[in-house]
């Protein structure tokens, strides 16, 4: 008898819920990024008119 794991998110809540995850990690890194890059950006220009 063999064992049938279907991997489909729809079925699998486990395979769901990572998925989601994923997503949300995924998203969280591209606004880091964003917000680093944003800072910097900021930075830059505070350091130009400081003199």
């Amino acid at each position: 008898m063999e064992n049938k794991i279907n991997l489909a998110p729809i079925r699998n809540s486990y395979l769901l819920h990572f998925l989601v995850a994923q997503d949300n990690l995924a998203k969280l890194t591209q606004e880091e990024r964003i917000q680093k890059r944003l800072f910097k950006r900021k930075r830059y220009a505070d350091q130009r008119y400081a003199w």
